[in-house]
């Protein structure tokens, strides 16, 4: 029996030569196949940036969703300032009138017109404050009436239990606190609204 295979022309050693399958895919200076030696890059897609259109989503700037929180406190700290010299100055007016007008009676002095001032504008601040809730709710034309029905509610309180019946004239300074704080509180919500986001 023959052999398929003579031992002088052994095709399983025989070595091919490059030209027998074709062109090899690696060059003889540059041993990476064609299809790597111009990559093509890749080009991720341009998604458009996108800005916040609700400032609802910018949570810690803002005052209930509505007002600057930095520019309603500004806002009503020089309005409680101001309130406080405003009510310091009529307290002491009507300080010295007292001491003109009644002949028994010391005038307290500015000290005592600073602390009324002080807490004047305090509490003017802090009533106007609560028009943040109430803001966009229909309800503003009642927050003011309310001011106003709470200023004469107190202004009622001192006349008929703090001793003006009585002849207690230093009421009086009290009272002109009470409505230099229910005067602020009345234009705290003018001022919270110039902090409104637009």
């Amino acid at each position: 029996m023959s052999n398929q295979y003579p031992y002088g022309d052994d095709d399983r050693t025989r070595q091919f030569s490059q030209g027998d399958y074709g062109q090899s895919p690696f060059s003889q200076n540059n041993q990476q196949p064609r299809y790597q030696q111009q990559p093509q890059q890749y080009q991720q897609p341009q998604v458009p940036q996108q800005y916040p259109t609700n400032y609802d989503d910018q949570g810690p700037t803002l005052l209930a969703g509505k007002f600057d929180a930095k520019k309603v406190s500004v806002n009503l700290v020089l309005l409680g300032v101001l309130s406080a010299v405003v009510s310091f100055a009529v307290v002491l007016i009507v300080d010295q009138l007292l001491a003109v007008v009644v002949t028994d009676l010391v005038a307290q002095g500015p000290g005592a017109a600073v602390i009324y001032g002080v807490v004047a504008g305090i509490i003017g601040v802090l009533a106007g404050l609560l028009y943040v809730p109430v803001s966009d709710t229909g309800n503003e034309g009642l927050f003011n009436a309310a001011i106003i029905a709470l200023t004469v509610a107190a202004a009622v309180f001192y006349v008929i239990f703090g001793g003006l019946l009585e002849g207690d004239w230093l009421t009086l300074l009290s009272l002109a606190a009470i409505l230099c704080a229910g005067i602020s509180a009345y234009a705290a919500p003018a001022r919270i609204e110039a902090a409104r986001v637009r």
